[in-house]
């Protein structure tokens, strides 16, 4: 009773406090809008109708939704009964559009081990720079030698048939470089060719270089500050000479496997980059972001605007015909705002070595050209400055080092608000709405409940405050029904009302009426005391029974609905997740925080749309540290895109408040259940806790790992079945040890050196199964 008050009204409460105020939140969960031109009042009031439908849903058992456009017959809750629930949320002061407000601050909930952890990632990250960093010098030497016997690295293209959809023009300079001149159209798509006879193509090499005639010396086009993003950076590959094959050469084999496409009637190759990176990267706008297929997201330069930058992408498969090549270029500039680059250049190698495809200035060059010992001081630093730069080990841990600063600061300075509920100080009146259109009002209405449930204390205010205290009355004879149903349903899997969504003439009626009387009874007999409720079920002879059954108890209480054993039913998708967690120790049972972001599908966000480079959202924020093991109940949830895991075992969308899920088997829950990355990182951290916590015998280990996730013990047809399996797979791994390698690298928990990785691998396998098995998966 007091969750319900609190939920609908603590901010109505006398002296509310911050907790009472931030529960009302529940009623703000409703859809927003943040399109323009989007009707304000529209959205508000179907927020407020949400309101209503899932106070009918959750405390009524009701499906108030069907007398929203008008009263029906044999319906006892009629049109104008509606509206007047509908004028209990009616005064609310939000606005029902992407404006947040009203909103309070809470204190920064759970964040020390966030930020412990990311102290520890920045004390870990720091030492292996450091190491990196004495490694410098003869790491330097070595690449010296390196440049001084390679030669040179980069052929310069001479660039034709440079075209801009948009009506630029360009000219050809004489360094090798073009610059746009005329129109600068706000989007644009540039074409261009150039030939070569090189064959084993590893890369490109694109560069930007200022100049006199761009604003503010470029090398972008953009009036206000030279910037310019270049969205996706294309090549594509055609044989000068007829039946010309490609000459590759080969590649190791982590890299990605070929993404070429050929057009059979020009006999031209689309080409693809598997990375790039660059010597300047604006926050949130990378250099692999040119080359990642994706047009919402790009490259650009800011704020070190009026110099030349370069950009090195590297061919997924090398390139060249034999006889000569035509390669086809292509610049997208789909950001708007006329963003295009001003005067670019391009290169290309066959070298495969990334530290010297890095290109070298002059001066440089010149030093590496004078023997060490002979070379000044200040050559010496100037050198050891520019590898440092370009030392891919040192590039990587200071961006790493870059992000975890960030993330400390963010964590260290972050405010949390959250949406409440709260009154207007001037009442809103509310109207019946004609055929439910809120644009053709009827008749006015006061708050008040329907006439076939108990009245309103009279004197009351006719308020939400009123409507929560009436729910929890005595006298009313649903809402304590309604969830001891709730109750019911939750460990037993089936309601005695079956739809407990409900309670109205279209349901079903209770398979034990007097049962549910009583249990409605004494529940409010002991104060509504939740835990005292389940305890009485959970204890009782009925619940447990055992889960076995019959052919004669299946024919006649298929569904068992008579109670003849103990319940049986799958769980739900959030128990599964959390359960694999729990018994492999990962799961973290912290209580509140924000959202957490764990491991999915890569790339999703960009095939839905759902991509903000301006807030740092151009991907899935993966979560850190304990973040990444939160209950699920945590996970963060776009409606247009739901976590896929979770809604694979049936997850409502939660588009809206549903008090009943649906309850499948497919073939895809098995396909998660055995891939899924979280799940097999739980099965790995599993094998982890067998081999170290089960004894040194594969017998004792098995029946650790049974008692651990079962709960029992194995049977001797079960023990005999899976020691085979286990014995199966360490030959398998054993044979094939770089696969049981990279299985055992599935996700971020920590892995013990000293484990085999072979053994581990198998006992991961044995861990799957385990985790796979109906007894697992299933209640009962």
């Amino acid at each position: 009773d007091q969750f319900t008050i609190e939920q609908l009204a603590g901010d109505l409460l006398p002296y509310a406090t911050l907790e009472q105020k931030i529960a009302t939140g529940f009623n703000r969960n409703t859809k927003i809008n943040d399109e323009g031109g989007g009707d304000e009042e529209e959205y508000r009031t179907k927020a407020v109708k949400d309101r209503v439908a899932t106070l009918g849903t959750t405390w009524l058992g009701l499906t108030l939704m069907c007398a929203e456009c008008h009263t029906h017959k044999y319906d006892p809750i009629t049109h104008d009964e509606y509206y007047q629930l509908y004028a209990f949320f009616n005064n609310s002061a939000d606005v029902g559009n992407y404006n947040l407000a009203p909103i309070v601050e809470v204190p920064a909930p759970n964040l020390s081990r966030s930020v412990e952890f990311v102290r520890e990632r920045l004390k870990a990250t720091r030492t292996e720079l450091a190491a990196a960093e004495a490694n410098l010098p003869a790491e330097q030497a070595d690449w010296e030698q390196r440049v001084k016997s390679a030669g040179p690295i980069w052929q310069l293209l001479t660039l034709t048939n440079v075209v801009s959809n948009g009506g630029s023009s360009f000219t050809n300079l004489s360094d090798g470089s073009v610059l746009g001149t005329g129109l600068n159209p706000i989007y644009d798509t540039i074409t261009f060719e150039a030939d070569t006879d090189l064959t084993g193509i590893t890369a490109v090499l694109l560069e930007v270089l200022p100049d006199p005639s761009l604003p503010k010396n470029g090398p972008g086009r953009w009036g206000q500050t030279g910037n310019f993003i270049l969205d996706e950076f294309a090549l594509s590959a055609t044989p000068l000479a007829s039946g010309a094959r490609t000459a590759s050469s080969d590649r190791t084999a982590s890299e990605h496997a070929t993404e070429a496409r050929t057009d059979s009637a020009g006999g031209t190759t689309n080409l693809f980059f598997s990375t790039a990176s660059a010597d300047w990267e604006q926050q949130y706008y990378r250099a692999e972001h040119a080359v990642d297929r994706n047009p919402k997201t790009g490259w650009a330069i800011g704020p070190k605007f009026g110099e030349p930058h370069f950009l090195i992408a590297e061919l997924k498969d090398s390139a060249g015909f034999t006889g000569g090549t035509r390669l086809g270029f292509r610049f997208d500039h789909y950001h708007g705002n006329s963003h295009t680059i001003g005067r670019f250049r391009l290169s290309v190698t066959t070298n495969a070595d990334p530290l010297l495809r890095w290109p070298l200035t002059q001066e440089i060059t010149s030093i590496v050209q004078i023997n060490a010992d002979q070379r000044t001081s200040a050559q010496r630093q100037q050198v050891a400055a520019f590898y440092r730069s370009v030392s891919p080990t040192v590039r990587r841990l200071e961006r790493e080092l870059f992000r975890l600063n960030q993330r400390e600061t963010e964590l260290a300075t972050r405010k949390y608000t959250t949406p409440i509920m709260q009154e207007r100080a001037e009442p809103r009146s509310t109207y019946v709405h004609v055929r439910g259109n809120f644009l053709e009002k009827g008749k006015q209405v006061s708050a008040g409940v329907p006439a076939i449930l108990p009245p309103l204390p009279e004197g009351t205010p006719t308020n939400r405050l009123a409507l929560a205290r009436w729910l929890v009355d005595p006298a009313n004879p649903l809402p304590a029904r309604v969830t001891v149903n709730r109750y019911w349903e939750r460990l037993f899997g089936i309601g005695l009302v079956k739809t407990s969504d409900d309670f109205g003439r279209q349901g079903e009626a209770p398979s034990n009426p007097a049962l549910l009387d009583w249990l409605a009874t004494e529940f409010v007999r002991t104060g509504w005391d939740v835990k005292a409720m389940q305890k009485l079920l959970v204890m009782s002879a009925t619940y447990r029974q055992s889960a076995a059954t019959d052919p004669v108890r299946q024919e006649k209480d298929f569904y068992n609905r008579w109670l003849s054993h103990g319940p049986r039913f799958r769980m739900d998708a959030e128990m599964i997740r959390d359960q694999a967690l729990a018994v492999s120790g990962l799961l973290n049972l912290d209580l509140g925080g924000p959202s957490v972001y764990p491991v999915q599908v890569p790339n999703l966000w960009k095939e839905i749309g759902f991509l903000r480079p301006e807030i740092g959202m151009d991907e899935w924020p993966v979560s850190e540290g304990p973040d990444l093991y939160r209950r699920a109940v945590y996970t963060f949830w776009r409606r247009v895109c739901t976590y896929p895991t979770l809604a694979t075992f049936d997850a409502p969308s939660r588009d809206v408040c549903v008090a009943r899920r649906p309850r499948t088997n497919t073939t895809l829950q098995a396909l998660a259940g055995l891939n899924e990355p979280t799940l097999l990182e739980a099965a790995r951290v599993f094998a982890q806790r067998i081999m170290t916590e089960g004894g040194t015998d594969p017998a004792q280990q098995l029946d650790f790992a049974f008692r651990t996730c079962l709960g029992r013990a194995p049977s001797p047809a079960e023990r005999g079945r899976l020691l085979a399996f286990l014995k199966q797979q360490l030959a398998s791994y054993t044979l094939d040890p770089h696969s049981a390698a990279q299985l055992v690298q599935v996700g971020a928990a920590t892995r013990p050196a000293s484990l085999d990785t072979r053994a581990l691998a198998a006992w991961m396998m044995v861990a799957n199964v385990l985790f796979n098995l109906d007894e697992s998966l299933t209640k009962g």
